[in-house]
């Protein structure tokens, strides 16, 4: 499952489907780096909802010095 929904946060068009991702995907160290990316993404409520994710979901202390720039 979480496959897929890394699949869908990096290549799917629609922003409801990328935000429904961004709310659904737990964050590991391997899908980490596919939400710290929606920080960047072109649509403003897709990178808000990666910062929302981020501060719930995740612990400071967990991201590196690089991922949090």
């Amino acid at each position: 499952v979480s496959g897929e929904f890394q699949r869908l946060l990096q290549s799917d068009s629609s922003t409801a489907v990328r935000r429904n991702a961004l709310r659904s995907i737990l964050p590991t160290r391997k899908t980490l780096p596919d939400i710290i990316s929606r920080t960047r993404d072109t649509n403003s409520d897709i990178r808000a909802t990666a910062f929302r994710v981020l501060q719930e979901k995740v612990p400071i202390h967990v991201l590196s010095r690089d991922q949090r720039k």
